[in-house]
Order: C-alpha cells, then sequence, then structure tokens
C-alpha cells in the first residue's frame, strides 16, 4: 500500500515537472515567435521611415536645381 502511494506521488510529480517543463517550452516559443514578428515589424518601419527621408531629400534636390537654373537663366536673358 505504502509503495503504491509513493509510486503514485512519484507519478504525480513527473507529470507536474514534465506539465511545467512544456510550459516553458511553449513560452519560450512564443517568446521567440514575438520578437521575430517585433523585429520585422521595426524592420519595415525603418526602411519605410528611409524612403520617405530619401524621397523627401531628392524632391527637395530636385527644387534647389530648379530653381537654381531659373535664376541662371534670368541672368543669362537679361
Amino acid at each position: 500500500m505504502l509503495s503504491v502511494m509513493l509510486l503514485e506521488m512519484l507519478l504525480v510529480m513527473l507529470l507536474e515537472m514534465l506539465s511545467v517543463m512544456l510550459l516553458e517550452m511553449l513560452l519560450v516559443m512564443l517568446l521567440e515567435m514575438l520578437s521575430v514578428m517585433l523585429l520585422e515589424m521595426l524592420s519595415v518601419m525603418l526602411l519605410v521611415m528611409l524612403s520617405v527621408i530619401l524621397s523627401v531629400m531628392l524632391s527637395v534636390m530636385l527644387l534647389v536645381m530648379l530653381s537654381v537654373m531659373l535664376l541662371v537663366h534670368r541672368f543669362l536673358v537679361i
């Protein structure tokens, strides 16, 4: 009778340990997936920001070049 109780206790402890380990593994996998998704989102946001900054810089450069060309044209015509 005592050995059966001991066996039950051992089995219960084993099951608890296994469940805790499984929960830890699931949590780690979930955290890894979340971190990967977060990194992808951050990289996409960075790419978008870079493209916006580059386009704004290009448009400003074009505007400056056009204004300089207009000024030169005015002075050359006069």
